[in-house]
């Protein structure tokens, strides 16, 4: 069982979107349209700690819900950013989709799940996906590889519920969200050796975390 974190892990969000000023992707077309999918990667060739994740764009702390947004301007808005890049960002873009889809291949044929963990809002994965590397969302079909969102936990722990907490538009502090982290990730594991009679947790890896 593998778990990897998302920004400036397997995407790089601060050179991206902060260094480079590249657009930042919007997650709530995706999480509201259902075009969430699990992610995972082909056994075929064709193919960062809570406090700062709690800061990246993706991820959604003000109480004001931001604007709903249609899914075919987004896609519009993903396509005017594609055909905006310099041959520079086109190169860089190209040499991380590369080594991205080959990272997410060897996770895939290495352990029996590998989960795509992060604090950023839902739908931010998929939107990061389809605005730099449309080209790699066949890894969102499969349900070897799956891509969960420790927000959306929150929602679902009872002690939480009992003190208010379980509100996504909440300012939540660091040890909350590490603690939401962490019931996600308690979670997978449970469901993962639930499978095997007998089995405790062992041969655990975490990336980013």
């Amino acid at each position: 069982l593998m778990f990897v974190d998302w920004d400036d892990t397997l995407f790089p969000t601060t050179h991206f979107l902060e260094r480079l000023r590249m657009p930042s992707p919007n997650p709530v077309a995706f999480a509201q349209t259902g075009r969430r999918r699990q992610v995972s990667c082909f056994s075929d060739s064709s193919g960062c700690s809570a406090d700062l994740e709690a800061d990246l764009p993706g991820c959604s702390k003000s109480a004001d819900a931001p604007p709903a947004v249609q899914p075919e301007a987004e896609l519009s808005r993903s396509t005017q950013a594609r055909g905006s890049w310099t041959q520079e960002q086109e190169a860089m873009l190209k040499d991380w989709q590369d080594a991205l889809q080959r990272f997410l291949m060897t996770a895939c044929s290495l352990s029996n799940r590998c989960v795509i963990l992060t604090l950023a809002a839902p739908g931010w994965v998929e939107a990061c996906i389809d605005m730099y590397a449309p080209q790699l969302e066949e890894f969102l079909s499969h349900p070897n590889l799956k891509v969960v969102y420790a927000r959306e936990v929150i929602t679902k722990m009872p002690r939480w519920k009992k003190q208010g907490l379980a509100d996504l538009s909440q300012d939540y502090s660091p040890a909350q969200l590490t603690r939401a982290k962490f019931e996600a990730m308690m979670r997978q594991a449970k469901a993962f050796y639930k499978k095997s009679q007998g089995q405790n947790f062992k041969n655990i890896l975490s990336l980013g975390d």
